[in-house]
Formats: C-alpha cells, sequence, structure tokens
C-alpha cells in the first residue's frame, strides 16, 4: 500500500508540472538560445584545490600574499568560485576568493617563469602530511601538479550565469558582471550575448519558473538536486519574449534585490510575480500559489525519495 500511495503521489505532481510544461512548451531550450554557449567549471578538476585557491579575496591577496604565493607575480592571480556558500546572486570581485593564474610562459619547462612555478610548488608538497592508511596514494611530482594546474585554467570573463551543480535546500544561481574569474566544477557555467540577456536569463532561472524546471529535471542524489549539463540543457528560457527598456530595468532591479529560493520557507517573489504577470496572467491558468506548491511538492519528494 506504501508502494501504491507513492506512486500516486508521484503521478499527482508529473500531472500537474505538465500544466506548467504546457505554458511554456513554445519556449526554446538554452542550447536553441543564439549565440548562448553552456559549460562546466574546470577550476580544481584535477584537484590541488589548497595550493591553488585562497579563501581570501583579490585585492586582500595582492596587498598581503599568503606564504604558498610568496614567490608569484601579482598579476598571477585572478578572482575565482569554488562553493556556492553565498545567498546572494550577483557577486562583485569583494565577495569571491582568489585562485592563481599563471601565464603561459609559467608551463615552459626551465624558463624563468616556470622556475617560479616549480619553486613555490615544490615547497608546497614538501609542507604537505604524508597519507597514511589502505587509501594512501602517491603524492604528487611538481610537474605533475603544474600539468594539472595548466589543464584546468580556464579564465572567464563576465557576464555570466553560473548554476550550482549541487544544491540541497537552497535554490538559486549566481551571476557575474565583468570580473575575470575562474570557475570550479561546482558549477555550471552560461554565458550569455549581451547584458540584457543576462538579466532575462537569470531572473528566469532564479524564478519559480526556472526552479521548478531545474528541480523536475535534476538528478536526485541521496536527497540532493543534482544538476549537469544533460539537464540544464532541457530548460526552457524565455528569450522570445519581448521586454521593453523598462521592463528589462525592472528584470535587472529584481535580480539584484533578490536571493536564492529557500526551499524549507517558500514564499511568492517580485521576480515570481513579474514572469508569470509577463507570461501566464492571461488566460485560463493556475494561480501563482499553485506553482509554488508544486515546488515544495518536487523538494519534498526528492528528500522522502531518499528517506
Amino acid at each position: 500500500k506504501i508502494a501504491e500511495s507513492w506512486r500516486l503521489y508521484i503521478s499527482i505532481h508529473a500531472s500537474h508540472y505538465a500544466i506548467f510544461e504546457s505554458k511554456i512548451i513554445s519556449l526554446p531550450t538554452l542550447p536553441q538560445v543564439p549565440n548562448v554557449q553552456i559549460s562546466r567549471g574546470k577550476l580544481a578538476n584535477s584537484g590541488n584545490t589548497a595550493f591553488i585557491s585562497e579563501r581570501r579575496s583579490l585585492n586582500e591577496v595582492v596587498a598581503a600574499k599568503p606564504a604558498k604565493w610568496a614567490d608569484f607575480p601579482s598579476d598571477w592571480f585572478t578572482s575565482a568560485l569554488v562553493n556556492s556558500r553565498s545567498v546572494e546572486i550577483v557577486l562583485n570581485a569583494a565577495s569571491l576568493i582568489t585562485a592563481i593564474n599563471p601565464p603561459v610562459e609559467a608551463f615552459a619547462v626551465s624558463s624563468p617563469k616556470n622556475r617560479i612555478l616549480d619553486n613555490m610548488v615544490t615547497l608546497y608538497l614538501a609542507g604537505l602530511r604524508p597519507s597514511t592508511g589502505s587509501q594512501s596514494r602517491r603524492r604528487k611530482t611538481p610537474l605533475e601538479v603544474a600539468r594539472n594546474i595548466q589543464r584546468d585554467l580556464e579564465v572567464h570573463s563576465g557576464p555570466l550565469i553560473l548554476v550550482p551543480r549541487a544544491s540541497r535546500v537552497m535554490m538559486g544561481i549566481h551571476v557575474i558582471e565583468s570580473t575575470l574569474i575562474q570557475i570550479s566544477t561546482n558549477f555550471l557555467v552560461i554565458t550569455p550575448k549581451n547584458s540584457d540577456d543576462l538579466w532575462i536569463l537569470s531572473s528566469w532561472l532564479l524564478s519559480i519558473f526556472g526552479q521548478l524546471q531545474l528541480e523536475w529535471v535534476g538528478i536526485n542524489q541521496e536527497g540532493m538536486r543534482k544538476i549537469e549539463m544533460t539537464q540544464l540543457k532541457l530548460v526552457k528560457v524565455p528569450t522570445s519574449v519581448e521586454f521593453n527598456q523598462s521592463e528589462l530595468n525592472e528584470l535587472e532591479r529584481l535580480t539584484r534585490a533578490s536571493t536564492a529560493l529557500d526551499t524549507n520557507n517558500l514564499a511568492i517573489r517580485d521576480i515570481d510575480e513579474l514572469w508569470y504577470d509577463k507570461l501566464f496572467s492571461n488566460g485560463n491558468n493556475p494561480p501563482l500559489t499553485d506553482y509554488l506548491h508544486l515546488m515544495q511538492s518536487l523538494c519534498e519528494e526528492r528528500r522522502l525519495g531518499n528517506a
């Protein structure tokens, strides 16, 4: 009986989601949007996080370099985002951490800049505690670490929209306007073609209508919502909807003023009302509260389904 009740529970959600899906069926998916690129962050994909990143802002690092980077020139650093710890949507350099960004010459063996990199990596590795036990692994050589850094080095330039790959309670996105930044594998990266698309896409993904889609297509991994490239590419986006300048300004204002969606305390936000009025207020449409209830049910289903 429990299994039958659970199947009915899921079936009801599926039928409710189908109603929502019918409202957005004509919208393009992210890959269909002209000049929008989707990728995955690369920073620390090969490990070495403790060496290549520092939990201080770029200005703080340049003003007082940590010992592990003592010999690095000040132009060997960029801002970085490793984890989604902030509920803020629009991130600036002061709220980001720092990662190393050695120039191409630093990876040319025996070059002067390579000797600087090799020396710092060697000193760093020498200070690591040896691993013990059955899970101990061979320590990387300085050359291997340097190759890892080079392989994972990718500097992005805003505007960018960052979608966390793993979320449990707080559901949101991050916006980078113009900062040069390295992004870890914890994020998927959407690169819009211009500022208008930045605010249209980011506000939509942040709204209940974007988050509903991500919740529906996401993978349930031990009660956590996982989003990979395959899932993100299924999301419908309203770039075919026209906005005047006043509406675009309002989208930007509301996105800046918003925080991540707290699925333990769901409430209608201004950004949800704007999108509802723009797309769903005409005709026979469910009230906005129905979409909120559906989101709450899907989140509960994810958590209970793992119990």
